[in-house]
């Protein structure tokens, strides 16, 4: 039972660092630009509807049944995006 955790530990690890890295190649291509250095209405619209698209494809890619996972995914979205936004070094946990 240990080694399937450490299997969807992996899953998710794996899963999160591919969603960075594309995350930082759009942002390096100019695609976050324009509403990163727009009006903060504009920011923080992207960081919610960004926070929440992570949110659900890690925890759609990391099943769990513990009714905390959603947020505890939602915790971890919100630091990727926020990290894409403000042009941080965000690389791994």
């Amino acid at each position: 039972m240990a080694e399937a955790v450490n299997d969807l530990g992996a899953i998710y690890d794996a899963l999160r660092c591919d969603l960075i890295h594309i995350l930082m190649k759009h942002r390096s291509q100019g695609r976050f630009v324009g509403v990163a250095e727009g009006t903060e209405h504009a920011r923080a619209l992207l960081l919610t509807d960004l926070t929440r698209s992570i949110a659900d494809i890690l925890v759609t890619a990391y099943p769990n049944k513990d009714s905390n996972a959603y947020a505890t995914a939602l915790a971890d979205a919100k630091i990727i995006a926020s990290s894409v936004l403000d042009r941080g070094l965000l690389t791994s946990r």
